[in-house]
This record gives C-alpha cells, sequence and structure tokens, in this order.
C-alpha cells in the first residue's frame, strides 16, 4: 500500500482539525507594523493543502502585558482576527453551533477562538462573559503559570507536579463556563487542578494540545488518570507536535513524527481511537527566536497521517483523529 497516497485520500474525505494554534499573536503584531491580510498572504495556502476544517485560535497573552493589560491584548487579537476574516473569504469565525456548521457545510475555514489561560479575566467573572459575547466559545483555565484561577503545569521533568487545585473563583468560573457553553480546555493546568474541575463541570472537556507524560515524563504532558478521564465522558486529546514535548528529538522530520507517533500508540491503547485528534501547535510560526521547533508545518500534517497508516491503524480510526473526533466534540459541547 501507498501510505501516503492514503493518507492524502483521507485529508481530502475527511480534513484536519487543528486543536490549538496561536495565530492571532502573531496577526496582532504584523497589523501594528502595518501588514494585512496576513491569513491570505501567508497561511491560507497551507491550510488548503492540508484540507484544514477546523482550526481553534487560541488567546495567548505574554507575560510582559500580565496582569495591567492582559484584557486589552486580547481583544486586540480577536479584533485582529476578524478583521483577517472580513478579507479572506475561504475563512469564517464561528461562534456557536449553528455557525460551526454552516462554515463547514459551505467548505469554509472554520475558526473557534479560544483562551489560552484565563489571565485576561483577572478575578472578574464579568470580563469572561464579556470575550465570550465577543466569540469566545472556549478556554484553557492557565498556561503554565498562575493565574486568579488555577496554577499551571511547568515544562519540567521533576516528577512531582506543581500543587495546587482551583481557587475558590476558579470553581466558580468553571460553572460560568458551562451555563455559557464554553468548551473546557485542560491543557497547560496542573494535576490537582484538571482534577477539580473534572469533579465540578459535568460536560466533556478537551485537552487542546497535550502528550503521554508515561511516554515521555515532563509536568506539561498528561498523567494517565486524566487522560482517562477526559475520555471518559466524550473528550478528545490533542497531539501536541512541539519536540521538546515529544522527548526524542531526532536530526529529521521522519524521526521526529515517529517520536509524536509514539504518543498516539499510547493513547490508543490508554483511551481508544475515539479520544484522539491533532493539536500540534505550531508554536514556531510565532515564537521564531525560541527555536520551539514543531514536527511539521500544515501541508505536512499528513505525513503524520501516513505514519500512523503504517503503524497498522485502520483509516477509519485514522479518519477519527485527523478530524472526526474534534469535529465531533465541538458540535457537540457548543450550542
Amino acid at each position: 500500500m501507498n501510505f501516503y497516497d492514503k493518507a492524502l485520500e483521507i485529508h481530502k474525505q475527511v480534513g484536519i482539525v487543528d486543536a490549538h494554534f496561536d495565530l492571532p499573536l502573531e496577526l496582532i503584531k504584523k497589523h501594528r507594523d502595518g501588514e494585512k491580510d496576513v491569513i491570505k498572504t501567508k497561511y491560507l495556502d497551507d491550510f488548503k493543502k492540508a484540507n484544514t476544517k477546523i482550526i481553534v485560535m487560541a488567546i495567548y497573552i505574554e507575560t510582559e502585558f500580565i496582569p495591567e493589560s492582559a484584557f486589552r491584548q486580547a481583544v486586540e487579537q480577536i479584533e485582529a482576527l476578524y478583521a483577517e476574516v472580513t478579507t479572506c473569504d475561504e475563512c469564517v469565525i464561528a461562534t456557536n453551533k449553528q455557525e460551526l456548521k454552516a462554515g463547514l457545510d459551505a467548505g469554509k475555514i472554520v475558526f473557534l477562538i479560544s483562551l489560552e489561560g484565563l489571565d485576561p479575566i483577572g478575578n472578574s467573572a464579568y470580563l469572561l462573559s464579556a470575550l465570550n459575547r465577543l466569540g469566545v466559545t472556549g478556554a484553557g483555565l492557565t498556561w503554565s503559570r498562575r493565574n486568579f484561577v488555577a496554577d499551571g503545569s511547568r515544562f519540567s521533568p521533576n516528577p512531582e507536579p506543581t500543587p495546587g487545585g482551583l481557587s475558590t473563583f476558579g470553581r466558580d468560573i468553571i460553572k460560568e463556563m458551562d451555563r455559557l457553553n464554553m468548551f473546557i480546555d485542560l491543557s497547560h493546568i496542573n494535576d490537582e487542578g484538571a482534577f477539580d474541575v473534572l469533579k465540578i463541570s459535568g460536560r466533556a472537556v478537551v485537552a487542546s494540545h497535550s502528550n503521554s507524560r508515561s511516554v515521555y515524563n515532563l509536568q506539561r504532558n498528561l498523567p494517565d488518570e486524566i487522560a482517562k478521564e477526559i475520555a471518559k465522558r466524550g473528550g478528545v486529546i490533542g497531539l501536541n507536535g512541539v519536540t521538546f514535548l515529544t522527548h526524542k528529538k531526532g536530526p529529521d522530520l521522519e524521526d521526529k513524527i515517529g517520536a509524536l507517533c509514539n504518543h498516539a500508540d499510547y493513547y490508543m491503547k490508554l483511551v481508544g481511537p475515539d479520544h484522539i485528534g491533532y493539536g500540534i501547535d505550531f508554536a514556531e510560526y510565532i515564537f521564531p527566536d525560541k527555536k520551539m521547533d514543531t514536527v511539521a508545518a500544515y501541508p505536512e500534517i499528513v505525513k503524520i497521517t501516513e505514519e500512523l497508516l503504517r503503524r497498522g491503524y485502520s483509516e477509519a480510526d485514522v479518519k477519527k483523529i485527523c478530524g472526526e473526533n474534534l469535529i465531533n466534540f465541538y458540535l457537540n459541547i457548543l450550542e
């Protein structure tokens, strides 16, 4: 079998869903430098080559803007994304289930907006509601730092995770996110906080870009207990392609993809094919100075799919991982 051609065929049939991309941060920086139509000129061709169906656009606030300017930075990134979409007919922002379905049916590349950490709301639930009205449909509770809601997981091999669960305010925010039908993202939060979320929220959750701690013992990766709880309630775990989260850093693309697919292999045994997706986290686009190497660019995601087929994954399971699982998750969780 030609696994590459089969992977291309699957991408054409199902398309790709990427559960995490920090693009709005780059957009606002480019706009401040006077550049416009960044998605159309720099990204659209790559999105289309991968047959991308949904991208979750993550609003990430750099530490220098916290706490004073975090909310402003978030709103500016959101507005930059809306400005880009107005000049790019192939893309659309969805703020609810109906808009998501309509965008998919129309063959658009659909953007969902999520927060990578609730730093922009400070200690105000009203600001969460305000951001939701602006189109934010989901949120990771933390990045890998502490805020008023919870504490984050660190990029450390120390086997002892950062201690401390949700704050009282954080517990109220989980209930508010459920009320607003926002999806909760457990990537970056520490273990105690994640378990608190799972106790309080009765809805499915996602870990948009998280690998397995059993494959690579890093705090930032998920322990088995949390991964199983995500799956138990119908959630999805997105495979993260940043190479320092996959453990093996081979000198070429094939080795990088193999290391990432080792996490897929582990999750297949732990939670099964219905709870795995792609959350590649193309951070090197946004932070080139930090050398955050990623396994593949959008057109090269097909090589990840190819490797899964080469490892014996069924065509049906690969379709789930490429896009079906996350499409179903977002359609089910949004109202």
